[in-house]
């Protein structure tokens, strides 16, 4: 339990972050393609499969890959429910994370983001890899 709030309030601090952050992201994962984008817009969205066969595929290739983990949250302007979105979004990033670690990603191997990002209609996680 301690754990997971603990998660849950770091990446809902990186995503309070966004501006001091963006520039240093945009240039470590450059215009590279996301494994996969999972995009939270319905109430339950089945991703498990897809991301276990994103990343066994990744490990299958690259033995020490490293998984970058980007938490979007949409940003309306609204301080309020800018906030709001940024709790939906680390929830859901968190519930991403934990799928990784029960398919067997080390902790060690995964770095969290969290960005907001205007004109999105839902929350998203996107994968990167390196």
């Amino acid at each position: 339990m301690y754990r997971t709030r603990r998660l849950i309030l770091t990446i809902a601090a990186l995503i309070a972050a966004l501006p001091a952050t963006l520039p240093a992201i945009a240039s470590a994962i450059g215009d590279t393609q996301p494994l996969v984008i999972i995009r939270f817009n319905q109430t339950r969205v089945y991703y498990d499969q897809q991301l276990y066969t994103a990343i066994a595929s990744a490990v299958e290739i690259k033995p020490d890959v490293v998984f970058d983990v980007i938490s979007y949250a949409p940003t309306t302007g609204n301080a309020q429910k800018d906030k709001e979105w940024q709790g939906i979004a680390s929830r859901n990033t968190q519930s991403v994370i934990a799928t990784m670690q029960d398919i067997g990603v080390p902790m060690s191997r995964i770095n969290i983001t969290g960005l907001g990002q205007s004109g999105l209609k839902h929350d998203e996680t996107q994968i990167f890899v390196r």
